[in-house]
């Protein structure tokens, strides 16, 4: 390989294994340019998902330009080596090429400045910083990957090169590693800032290892590195700037955050705003062909300009290549001259890729190559031109893809009609073309690209300034002054940064200096002034010109018409503006009203518009404004947003606002809030320039009430500030009370009491002056608000009979407001459920005849509550918080959005139904947190510990608790949350065993006013009571205490939660053995609660059922309900089920499955109480449980734990069993128990032992698989696996050659595979390995316990040599259990490592048999390995008694096929053949390549009748689907016969399908035959034998022809000129050589060339440098050798045709005649036609000498 994609030369091959190579390289095209690396790829040896996440990492690497990071250049799929066409399955990238001499650790030891040391981690810091803002994640952050270059500045090793050591690093090297990983990373989760921060801390606190540093800085950086490094991600710093902050303040440092050129953080060159839509569509299509649909598919991108069409193209070209299509793509740089020719480039591209093979046939396409066009009407030419295309591309998925298609390029147009129409063959192609134009198509689909959204330019501006939020204020002015016109947006961005009206503040933030927008200075454009270019210009043109400049957006003929006077023609108008859109100066758009127009140039528009006299300017712009509110036409969308710039412009603020909150209502009914937002300030602003009072009022209002609707609570309360103020200059005392109202009602919802209650002073403060019933009642209303919310119910009753005396049966929305706060105070003084339902209805019934719809969804809530509290009826609460969630969110009533969401996840959690409420808790978190609503957030978070807890899962419990404390302050009034807040620490610390702080938590709950009812009552008092179980004196008062808490958990037994509670209590009463408790309580339950409705709750019932009633099929129903639980969700009822089947087994004496349950519960609980607590503390409930599992293994009689006997399983001591645990003494000593592992042997159905080394030898077979298989079991039973499989990688896939058990397929184990190639050693994930910790935990298929997986190497080093790498791996042994009892030690390792190697032997000799096996070519088996084949099957159905069919193939004119279109073409043929055969018979059958174009086919199980139904599948589908280049079908013909009908010997059969063929051949091809007795004659044999002999001497006559004229020219050497020029003649077309030149020395110096060429010889006495490649003459002579290279140095020619470069392939001989160097023979010809091997090598120095003789 030297040449990739015509492209890149490869210099040098640095290192290479399964998955990478890498290559020092040069671009071909630019030799001047430095050398990079290519990273050449192999995608099949990744997992998918891992390969485009690797791409997509790449590419966004890629973009990051800065000279501390090595960069990325490029990346796309190899489609040719060596400017061959190869299949597109591997993919390059292209990096800098960066010499990694001196790393950052061999620096920071060395370096003595501690000071500079400290520059150089803030450089670090940087550089991650800016990756991260340009939103790549640099997985490797360690010492490891940070370099210098030569001026010590710092260099981050780039991307790829990490990524490749993180596969071929040794295990030692890897997991020295792993320290710079953040926890988080091992349980599955993605590379963050967190983590990147994590690992930045763990490099930080490497540089304490140097003295001076660790002097200097060490104490003063320690806060900083803990920070950094906390085991708890949100612990950590949330961003790299905090983290300079505070080193700055803590080592008196004034770092700045950021890179002082601040153009690192700008992306002038962005990503595309994709238009999902289209590249979905397109893609729909490649996946439709690559799934086998055939076809051409034509797509068009129109769109005007400065829209992103060529981008979007260039993005799909990009995007089909990295998917394996096959790109030829024209775009304005490939046709430089011939602009208008874009299938030019196109076929020119397809010749140099894929056609020189068969470009001789079509002499049209040459012509149109070399000409650039063909003849008007020359059809013959555009027919041959899409026959070429078809032919060349073949089947194979390409994509023609064309930028700028004009409706004048003819050729390119009928050239794509052909390709459309004209189906030939079974094309895979895409075409896909941008044009302005309307091109004459039928096309696929047509997709028409306008200007940016709102939206689209603000990700376009969020892509530019690399920032992680939406810029709304400057995408929004922006986008006024642009409409989104792509090229605008990024000239206009760019000069708001270069004129610093944006700018990059050093704490990262951009600064819009929005008051200076418009003192924007644009960029001169190269154009006339307007004056000047308008005087060319006729009148209408000339008007039409100055009235666009005028219009905002751009408009219509039916618009800039209202600006002339009436006797001007419509149609002169619109010719006038046609006339300008083809002078350049306009542009069309089309929508659905028809053609706009607009400038080309929008700098060009200002420059217009500001010509214009502002006196004319104002007239105009009032006459506009007019005239669209003169037409019919409705005012919205465009036209409304035209109207309210021109009211602008014309200085009508006034009407200019009331348009806007139009448009702005407009807006928000279509979902674009943002906009409907900028809008209001829009309306603001222009009621404030009216000095209107009224007017500004009314903005001020809708602004607030549309904020508050959006949960913009701060913001809307701003407005209602600014319009209480201008209230107040007017003394409006209506607007006043309402607005004050409004300010107090938000104060409320942000929990600012005391804002609320000064707001409320002010409002009864104003009422004094004015007063009216209504404002009353606002106060009286949001008074009763305020005092409710405060707990101030007595006070609130006061206020109610007040308002309800007020309301007199008039004012319905406020009187449904009174009793909705009457239905709280009822609640709170215990009424009865009917008169709530009752008061309830009526209130519901009067918020909907009033539309009030937050009344609506409150009373909603209420219902829910109501149901939930009081009835205890989940079902119906349900009901009522899904009917508020709906109508909320249909009403975008966001506060009740959150309040649904959250009441729905209390409400399925009491349902058990932890899945869903995790869900809900979380949407109302989001919600919540929008809102600002603390309160709501804090509670979400602590039903979220809850549910944890529940769960078991007891470190995300602490988490979600300490994000709660985070937000805890004053402002959270609620006091049920805050109580429930206690109650959960309570619980969480009660499992921690911390029973003092539990206690402290529980005298809060209970000290507590607040009045809890329902549900919180009962846990709480739950809670409670548990707390107490611990003092008590007598396990008496323990019964005492528990039958309390079952007495109030009868409470909730309507709810599917009491049954797990009612489990909790059980669980309690077995710990204080109180089994008739037990029983009682369950007993219970099974008679009184019966809830179908959550089946954790059934399943909770049917456990106790059989828990009581020890019948006969308990274990059965025990062990089908283990493994239907959710062991994440339903943990705490496995534990409990395991407890039960344990019992059961051991009662039975089958004591490893019952010692292996109790074993897994053994494990989750050490693990849950590690999550507490490193140093397991077991003085807990959980510690309890897992000491009882100690004494229970040790109390079974039958099993002789020695060396645990010490231990009084009566009365163990906490002590002791701690150090069982962290030991894990008790899984060692069962393994060494003879009784339980003779158990376990029995119980895994081993009806083997293990046997020495010398034993299995003696037991080996004669087939590597059989022994392969044999040694599997062997090492199945040293581990006590229950399933095993030895994988082997195969060309592109990982295949299982043996298994024992169902074992798993090769996708589920990728993962562990991946791992093991990355640590390059085995893996252990065994409760018996110290380091099988969570890191591998997290990769252990589903249902297994436990596995083993170990490398299989090329060689015999398997256990230790460290310095193997990724590419020695062949395979791997995996074995598995679903047990937790196995033996997956590293004892069992060693014992297994005296097998590996022989097992690597046998897996050796079978990869070698497979590998002599296989065809290159057709990929069929050989004829060795059919030899081989035959005879086992012949001794299988002899065995057997069964029949197999024998199937000889044959290509009809094959050999013509070879001689009209080429042995390439052949070959192509040759391999789809085989792959339509392959593609048609089963697994278990054979397909061999007999020799030459002969194959056989082995059909076992099949008859004579059958095989021939399968052969003539094949023959018809062969006939169908192989057509040779002019169309034409290629055929084959087949023969058969069948054991034992036909014969019983190898060689008999062989014959008579042989037989058989020749008579399908005699009988006119493409047929099939079966041989009978009618065939036996020798007329077949002798046609045959005749074949064979021409065959022979086709293949030899050319070199025999050679030689006899050596012969010839030695008997006549006697300087005849003319015999020598024929010679060389002779020689010339034996080698298919384009020139040979003989190069004669004198004195060790050439003196002159003789020259040959198929017009004769000639000599050459100077300039020898023009005509061969100097040094490869002087190496061949020098060193007497023979080369035979191409030649990469010189470029020969260009290509004529497609004016490519042209390299030679050179054959270079010494000329030793008698022993005397006498010179060098060298020939050469374009490398795409020949390239010369290591035979024509010989044959030239066998004829070097002759030629010699001569000289």
């Amino acid at each position: 390989m030297e040449i990739i994609n015509n492209r890149y030369r490869i210099l040098e091959t640095e290192y290479s294994n399964r998955v990478f190579s890498c290559h020092v390289a040069k671009n071909i095209l630019y030799p001047n340019e430095a050398s990079f690396r290519i990273f050449i790829v192999k995608p099949q040896m990744m997992p998918s998902l891992a390969m485009q996440k690797f791409i997509s990492d790449f590419q966004v690497y890629s973009s990051i330009k800065h000279p501390y990071i090595v960069k990325g250049e490029h990346v796309d799929m190899i489609f040719s080596i060596d400017r061959k066409p190869v299949e597109r399955t591997n993919y390059y990238f292209v990096v800098e090429k960066f010499d990694y001499n001196t790393s950052f650790l061999d620096y920071s030891y060395a370096q003595t400045d501690s000071d500079i040391l400290l520059d150089k981690f803030i450089d670090i810091l940087r550089i991650f910083e800016l990756m991260i803002r340009r939103g790549f994640y640099y997985d490797f952050a360690s010492t490891e990957h940070i370099y210098l270059d030569d001026n010590h500045n710092i260099k981050i090793k780039d991307f790829l090169l990490t990524q490749i050591e993180n596969i071929s690093f040794s295990s030692h090297e890897q997991r020295a590693d792993l320290k710079y990983r953040a926890p988080e990373l091992y349980s599955g989760e993605s590379t963050t800032i967190l983590s990147v921060i994590y690992a930045l801390g763990m490099v930080l606190k490497s540089l304490l290892k140097n003295p001076s540093f660790e002097v200097n800085f060490g104490n003063k950086i320690k806060p900083v590195i803990d920070k950094m490094t906390a085991y708890r991600y949100l612990e950590r710093y949330m961003s790299i700037t905090q983290i300079i902050e505070d080193i700055n303040f803590f080592c008196d440092k004034d770092y700045e955050f950021l890179f002082e050129d601040k153009n690192y953080y700008i992306d002038r060159k962005p990503g595309l705003v994709i238009r999902d839509s289209i590249k979905n569509s397109i893609f729909k299509g490649v996946n439709n062909l690559k799934a086998g649909d055939y076809g051409v598919l034509l797509y068009e991108i129109k769109g005007d300009r400065n829209t992103g069409k060529t981008k979007t193209l260039r993005h799909i070209r990009k995007q089909l290549s990295l998917n394996g299509v096959n790109i030829f793509a024209s775009f304005d740089e490939d046709r430089p001259i011939l602009k208008y020719k874009s299938m030019l480039p196109v076929v020119s591209k397809i010749l140099a890729e894929r056609g020189y093979d068969i470009i001789n046939k079509y002499e049209k396409v040459k012509a149109f190559l070399k000409s650039g066009s063909c003849e008007k009407d020359d059809y013959t030419s555009y027919s041959q031109i899409n026959t070429f295309i078809k032919t060349a591309i073949d089947s194979q998925l390409s994509a023609i893809i064309i930028d700028d298609l004009k409706e004048t390029d003819v050729d390119s147009i009928e050239i794509i009609k052909y390709l459309m129409y004209d189906k030939k063959l079974k094309e895979k192609l895409l075409i896909i073309y941008t044009s302005e134009d309307n091109i004459p198509l039928e096309k696929t689909k047509s997709y028409m690209l306008n200007n940016l959204t709102i939206d689209e330019t603000t990700q376009l501006i969020k892509s530019i300034l690399c920032i992680d939020y939406n810029p709304i204020d400057i995408a929004t002015r922006i986008y006024k002054d642009t409409i989104g016109n792509i090229k605008h947006v990024k000239n206009i961005l760019f000069e708001l940064i270069d004129q610093r009206i944006l700018e990059l503040d050093n704490a990262g933030k951009w600064i819009f200096k929005s008051d200076k927008y418009d003192d924007l200075k644009i960029s001169e454009e190269s154009l006339e002034s307007p004056k000047k270019y308008l005087e060319v210009l006729n009148y209408i043109q000339q008007e039409a010109i100055i009235n666009l400049s005028l219009f905002k957006n751009p408009s219509t003929a039916e618009d800039l018409a209202t600006m002339y006077s009436p006797d001007i023609k419509f149609i002169d108008i619109v010719d006038s503006l046609m006339d300008l859109v083809k002078a350049k100066i306009l542009i069309t758009q089309f929508n659905d009203d028809g053609y706009y127009y607009e400038f080309e140039d929008r700098g060009f528009k200002k420059k217009v518009y500001d010509s214009i006299p502002a006196d004319i300017k104002l007239l105009k712009h009032k006459q506009m404004a007019q005239n669209i509110m003169n037409m019919k036409k409705s005012l919205k969308g465009r036209r409304l947003d035209e109207l309210i710039y021109h009211l602008k412009k014309s200085q009508s603020h006034k009407e200019a606002s009331i348009y806007a909150i139009k448009k702005a209502e407009e807006y928000y009914k279509a979902g674009s809030i943002v906009e409907a937002l900028e809008m209001d300030k829009e309306a603001i602003e222009q009621a404030v320039l009216s000095k209107d009072h009224t007017r500004q009022i009314i903005t001020y209002q809708k602004a607030g009430n549309r904020c508050l609707k959006e949960g913009m609570l701060s913001k809307g309360n701003d407005y209602f500030k600014d319009s209480l103020m201008i209230a107040k200059s007017i003394n409006n005392h209506k607007v006043i009370l309402v607005t004050l109202n409004k300010i107090a009602d938000v104060y409320m919802q942000l929990n600012d009491f005391v804002l609320a209650k000064a707001t409320l002073d002010e409002i009864a403060k104003a009422l004094k002056s004015y007063s009216n019933t209504k404002a009353q009642l606002d106060y009286y209303i949001s008074m009763l608000s305020y005092l409710i919310k405060i707990g101030e119910y007595e006070s609130a009753k006061k206020w109610i009979e007040s308002a309800e005396t007020l309301c007199q049966g008039k004012y319905k929305k406020h009187y449904a407001w009174v009793l909705y706060y009457k239905g709280i105070i009822y609640h709170e003084e215990g009424y009865s459920t009917e008169e709530l339902l009752a008061l309830h209805e009526k209130i519901l019934d009067l918020f909907i005849h009033t539309g009030d719809k937050m009344g609506i969804a409150q009373t909603y809530n209420s219902f829910g509550f109501i149901y939930s509290e009081y009835l205890l009826d989940n079902q119906n609460a349900m009901h009522y918080f899904k009917l508020m969630k709906d109508f909320a969110e249909e009403n975008k009533l966001m506060p009740q959005v959150a309040i649904s969401n959250f009441n729905l996840g209390e409400a399925v959690l009491r349902n058990l139904n932890y899945e869903d409420a995790i869900d809900y808790f979380n949407k109302s978190i989001d919600a919540s947190t929008s809102l600002k609503k603390k309160d709501l957030v804090f509670y979400a978070y602590i039903y979220m510990a809850h549910i944890m807890i529940e769960m078991l899962d007891f470190s995300n419990a602490g988490v979600y608790i300490k994000k709660a404390e985070y937000l805890f302050d004053d402002n959270i009034k609620y006091d049920r949350a805050i109580l429930f807040y206690h109650e959960i620490k309570a619980s969480l610390n009660m499992y921690a065993g911390n029973k003092d702080i539990v206690r402290k938590h529980v005298k809060i709950i209970s000290d507590s006013k607040t009045k809890l009812m329902g549900f919180q009552a009962i846990t709480s008092k739950a809670v409670s009571l548990f707390s107490n179980l611990d003092k008590l004196e007598s396990s008496e008062d323990a019964e005492r205490i528990l039958r309390e808490i079952f007495e109030v958990t009868k409470e909730l037994s309507r709810y599917p939660y009491s049954v797990k509670r009612f489990l909790d209590i059980g669980l309690m009463a077995k710990y204080f053995s109180k089994s008739e408790l037990i029983n009682e309580i369950y007993g219970w339950v099974l008679e009184n609660v019966d809830i179908k409705e959550s089946i954790r709750a059934r399943n909770i019932r049917d456990y106790m059922k059989y828990y009581i009633n020890s019948t006969d099929e308990r274990t059965d129903y025990m062990e089908m309900l283990a493994v239907n639980l959710n062991p994440s969700f339903d943990m705490r009822l496995l534990f409990q089920v395991n407890l039960i089947l344990s019992e059961d087994y051991i009662k039975n004496k089958h004591y490893f499955i019952g010692v292996s349950y109790l074993v897994e519960n053994y494990i989750k609980l050490k693990d849950k109480i590690y999550s507490f607590n490193k140093e397991m503390n077991l003085d807990n409930f959980l510690g309890n449980m897992l000491s009882s599992i100690i004494t229970r293994i040790l109390s079974i009689e039958d099993l002789h734990l020695s060396e645990l006997e010490k231990i009084d399983i009566y009365n163990p001591n906490v002590e002791s069993i701690k150090a069982i645990v962290d030991e894990n003494a008790i899984l060692k000593v069962l393994l060494k128990d003879k009784t339980f592992t003779d158990e376990a042997k029995k119980h895994l159905n081993w009806d083997r032992d293990e046997l020495s080394t010398d034993s299995i030898i003696e037991n080996l077979k004669y087939s590597n698989i059989g022994n392969i298989e044999f040694l599997l079991k062997q090492l199945m039973t040293i581990t006590w696996a229950q399933t095993g499989g030895i994988y082997l990688r195969q060309d592109k896939e990982i295949n299982c050659i043996s298994s024992v058990n169902d074992i798993r397929d090769t996708q589920e184990l990728e993962m562990i595979f991946n791992q093991v190639d990355v640590v390059q050693d085995k893996l252990i994930v065994s409760e018996f390995v110290e380091n099988s910790d969570s890191i591998f935990k997290s990769i252990l298929p589903s249902q297994a316990k436990g596995f083993m997986c170990i490398p299989i190497y090329t060689d015999n080093l398997q256990l230790n040599d460290r310095r193997l790498t990724r590419n020695n791996i062949i395979g791997y042994v995996y074995l598995e259990s679903k047990m937790v009892l196995n033996s997956f030690t590293e004892e069992s390792y060693v014992e297994i490592g005296k097998f590996i190697n022989l097992l690597s032997a046998f897996i050796d000799n079978y990869n070698l048999s497979l590998k002599y096996s296989i065809d290159k070519l057709t990929q069929a088996y050989n004829r060795q390995y059919f030899d081989i084949f035959i005879k086992n099957e012949l001794e299988s159905a002899q065995g057997q008694k069964s029949m197999f069919s024998l199937v000889i193939m044959d290509i009809d004119f094959f050999k013509s096929v070879n001689d009209t279109f080429g042995h390439g073409f052949g070959d192509i043929t040759l391999k789809r053949f085989s792959k339509i055969v392959q593609g048609s018979i089963r697994s278990s059958d054979l397909f061999a390549r007999y020799g030459g174009e002969e194959f056989v086919l082995v059909l076992k199980h099949t008859s004579a009748v059958e095989a021939y139904s399968i052969a003539d599948r094949i023959r018809e589908k062969m006939y169908n689907e192989l057509k040779d280049l002019e169309g034409k079908p290629i055929t084959v013909s087949m023969g058969i016969s069948t054991y034992p009908e036909h014969g019983v010997w190898e060689e008999e059969l062989i014959n008579k399908a042989d037989i058989a063929l020749y008579k399908a051949k005699d009988s006119g091809r493409n047929k099939v035959c079966i041989w009978d007795s009618t065939l036996n004659n020798s007329e077949i044999f002798d046609r045959k034998k005749e074949n064979i002999i021409a065959s022979i001497f086709g293949e030899n006559h050319q070199r025999s022809n050679l030689f006899v004229n050596s012969i010839n020219l030695i008997k006549t050497s006697d300087g005849d000129t003319e015999v020598f020029d024929k010679y060389i003649l002779d020689v010339l077309k034996y080698f298919e050589a384009e020139k040979l030149f003989i190069i004669k020395y004198e004195d060790s110096e050439i003196e002159s060339l003789i020259k040959g060429t198929s017009q004769g010889t000639f000599v050459i006495k100077h300039g020898f440098e023009n005509q061969i490649n100097l040094n490869i003459v002087k190496t061949c002579y020098d060193e007497e050798k023979s080369l035979y290279l191409t030649d990469w140095e010189q470029v020969s020619k260009l290509d004529e045709l497609t004016g490519m470069p042209e390299w030679d392939s050179v054959l270079s001989t010494p000329i030793i005649h008698k022993g005397k160097k006498k010179g060098v023979l060298y020939m050469c010809a374009p490398v795409r036609f020949k390239e010369f091997s290591i035979v024509d090598s010989s044959v030239a120095q066998i004829i070097a000498p002759i030629i010699g003789d001569f000289m």
